[in-house]
């Protein structure tokens, strides 16, 4: 795998793998206070890591799609012209009131 696997940020390369999703009861194996103090203590060092050539910082999982999440709770969805007027055509069509932008 390694470098070999591609991704959304490699292109250029074909992804290569698949999903598995397992949860896990944290509290089965140790306190789940000291698993958070574990992994905040994990996401200091990795955050302490020098980044890639050509990156400003290393992120963890996560966190690009929390950031996200903030900046649309911030400034709303981003939506390009052609899908606002099929949203609005659609609303139209069921005689419902496209919100003013």
């Amino acid at each position: 795998m390694s470098t070999e696997v591609g991704g959304l940020r490699l292109q250029g390369r074909p992804m290569r793998v698949s999903h598995f999703f397992m949860g896990i009861d944290i509290a089965r194996f140790m306190p789940v206070d000291q698993f958070v103090v574990r992994m905040q203590s994990l996401v200091g060092i990795v955050k302490q890591t020098a980044p890639a050539k050509g990156f400003e910082e290393v992120l963890v999982a996560g966190e690009p799609e929390w950031r996200a999440e903030a900046e649309r709770l911030r400034d709303g969805i981003p939506l390009d012209a052609g899908v606002w007027q099929h949203l609005c055509a659609a609303a139209e069509s069921l005689g419902v009131a496209a919100p003013v932008i």
